[in-house]
């Protein structure tokens, strides 16, 4: 799945089909904490900092030594003007 992660984000650089392609993945391995880590980050990208968190929060939850995963949901955390929340991340 690590491979998958990775070469969704250089087939659709836009990350709209990407989105849609990780969805079905993180269906087949809802435990997959990269797969949570890159659709936090394309929902952060996209604006939607809801889902971001959403799935970075599962990304932690499943793997909390990814650095990648603490930063990003701070900065959607930072987004939605909750900085007191960002800042343990």
């Amino acid at each position: 799945m690590e491979v998958l992660c990775k070469g969704l984000t250089k087939i659709y650089p836009d990350g709209k089909e990407a989105l849609a392609d990780l969805v079905i993945a993180s269906k087949l391995d809802p435990d997959n904490a990269k797969i949570r880590l890159t659709l936090g980050t394309l929902y952060l990208m996209s604006g939607d900092s809801q889902q971001a968190i959403d799935h970075l929060t599962c990304c932690i939850e499943f793997d909390p030594t990814i650095p990648d995963a603490h930063l990003y949901r701070a900065s959607a955390k930072e987004k939605m003007d909750d900085y007191l929340g960002a800042i343990p991340d």
